[in-house]
């Protein structure tokens, strides 16, 4: 097995079910998602050996600007529409977790900066999913 050097290093996949779901089907968008989280374990346990963590971050409905045609469209509307944009989409998706708040851009950010830093350096093979709890909705059948 070729040496990879020493230290620590990481890998890290960040898969958006939301870009997907504008390019193909539901099935083809869930067959994608399965093979990121597969990935991620497979490459994870290949890789460990060689001091190399592979880990993917799956991020729920985050609110930014791509509800509302992205950035494009947000920079065409003025600060004072974009703030009034944002507020009521983070009511709407306060509603939708069991978490009484909306995911911001800055919890996938404290997700990763979490896999790349000391404090997760155990952490091997797995897919962060930083949703609120929005997913367990689903497994459990609660809404």
């Amino acid at each position: 097995k070729p040496a990879l050097g020493s230290g620590v290093a990481l890998a890290r996949l960040i898969f958006s079910f939301s870009i997907l779901r504008a390019f193909c089907s539901i099935d083809s968008a869930l067959a994608a998602k399965a093979a990121v989280t597969h990935i991620t374990r497979l490459a994870g346990t290949q890789l460990g050996p060689h001091g190399i963590r592979v880990n993917s971050i799956s991020p729920g409905a985050i609110a930014t600007p791509i509800f509302w045609g992205g950035s494009q469209a947000a920079n065409a509307l003025s600060m004072e529409q974009n703030a009034r944009k944002m507020e009521k989409l983070k009511m709407s998706l306060a509603k939708a977790t069991p978490l009484p708040r909306a995911g911001l851009d800055k919890d996938i950010a404290y997700g990763a900066l979490f896999l790349a830093s000391d404090e997760g350096s155990f952490v091997n093979c797995h897919d962060l999913v930083v949703d609120g709890g929005r997913t367990s909705l689903f497994r459990e059948g609660v809404q």
